[in-house]
């Protein structure tokens, strides 16, 4: 003889991005689908708030950022912006965007001119600056817009630093700066005035 199960009353939760149903017996936390998340951020357009940049701004100080983008894994990096897919934006670019979502290395970034080469973060455990000047010294130029969609915010102050100074062409070195931003307040300064810091900071380095 056949018996009928006892019906049973179960809560049922639906788990991010369309994954399968699976009843259980309380709610439990959804489980986040990173790459899902990133190309929906990307889909409407990268949209930034207020709260994105009230915890951007606490967490990655420039100063501060200085000194951990210079020391600090890139994968340490990341996890200090949670899941935050907007604070990532703005302090790791698209190429973190790319790391925390698993996704392929340059896939969700707009290409101004052709021959640039995605070299994403070449590795995550690495420094970001180790990352940020191999992506320099592989590409023969390219836009301030360009550093920051690809590594966040403060990407073109950091041509404003000794070490990136070799990467920076003057008249023959490897990476000639494009300043497509117009404005000259704040972060957005001007690519000459970049060059002439480096410049200026690379002899006082070497030469004082």
């Amino acid at each position: 003889m056949r018996i009928s199960p006892i019906a049973v009353t179960t809560n049922y939760v639906r788990p991010a991005f369309n994954a399968n149903f699976s009843p259980v017996s309380h709610v439990q936390p959804q489980t986040i689908n990173k790459g899902q998340a990133v190309l929906s951020y990307i889909e409407q357009g990268c949209p930034k708030t207020e709260r994105g940049e009230y915890i951007f701004n606490k967490l990655f100080v420039p100063e501060i950022f200085d000194l951990n983008r210079v020391s600090t894994p890139v994968e340490k990096l990341l996890e200090r912006c949670g899941d935050n897919v907007e604070v990532i934006d703005r302090a790791l670019g698209k190429y973190g965007l790319e790391l925390y979502g698993n996704l392929p290395k340059g896939s969700t970034t707009k290409t101004a001119h052709e021959g640039i080469a995605e070299t994403g973060y070449w590795s995550k455990y690495d420094d970001l600056n180790t990352n940020f000047l191999n992506y320099l010294d592989y590409n023969p130029s390219g836009t301030l817009s360009e550093l920051e969609e690809r590594f966040g915010q403060h990407a073109s102050l950091w041509l404003d630093k000794p070490e990136a100074m070799g990467q920076i062409r003057t008249d023959f070195s490897s990476y000639r700066v494009i300043d497509d931003l117009g404005d000259t307040s704040s972060i957005k300064i001007k690519a000459e005035t970049l060059r002439a810091n480096a410049v200026r900071r690379y002899l006082d380095n070497h030469y004082c």
